[in-house]
């Protein structure tokens, strides 16, 4: 999904389609004349601290995605856009939210979460399939980017809770489209 409210400069993506996914929506932006992008998605937590319904706002991401090796070197950062970061954490605190900056883990598997929990607890907050595929190839294509992701379960303790997530990711989605229409 992919909504770009008419005349703005900034467009809204849900990340749910794993990397091929964004890879192919971000070039697509680049097309047009969006400017920036806010993306929204979910995530599992990797900290005990962080439960389901939680909003992290991604500031930075682990390239463990196998996809954007092929654009750039190892060493090249997943980072937001720090100005976006930073405006997106006190507009969620000024619509009542107590979102969370984090470092992410970008998985292409499913599988291995197990093993990533072991390998990352404590150095990343949550695991996800998309946000550093999106933050390098923006980067790269010039156009600033964050990400807000909502906590869908917690591999810690293992437990879901689906009604917290949804009711969160509804007001999200409000949000972001209210910041949009602001610019």
């Amino acid at each position: 999904m992919c909504l770009e409210t008419k005349n703005a400069d900034a467009s809204i993506i849900a990340l749910a389609g794993g990397s091929a996914y964004v890879e192919a929506v971000t070039a697509m932006l680049c097309l047009s004349s969006v400017e920036k992008i806010y993306a929204m998605g979910w995530c599992g937590s990797l900290d005990e601290e962080i439960r389901p319904g939680d909003i992290l706002i991604a500031y930075a991401a682990v390239r463990g995605d196998g996809t954007t090796s092929r654009y750039a070197d190892p060493e090249y950062p997943a980072v937001a856009d720090p100005i976006y970061v930073i405006d997106l954490y006190h507009k969620l605190r000024t619509y009542g939210l107590r979102p969370k900056l984090s470092i992410i883990y970008t998985t292409s598997t499913h599988l291995r979460e197990k093993e990533i929990l072991e390998k990352w607890k404590g150095k990343a907050q949550c695991i996800e399939c998309e946000v550093s595929v999106l933050y390098v190839i923006s980067r790269l294509l010039g156009i600033p980017s964050v990400a807000a992701l909502v906590v869908s379960d917690t591999l810690v303790h293992k437990y879901r809770d689906v009604y917290s997530t949804v009711n969160v990711a509804e007001k999200l989605l409000k949000i972001l489209v209210e910041i949009i229409k602001e610019h």
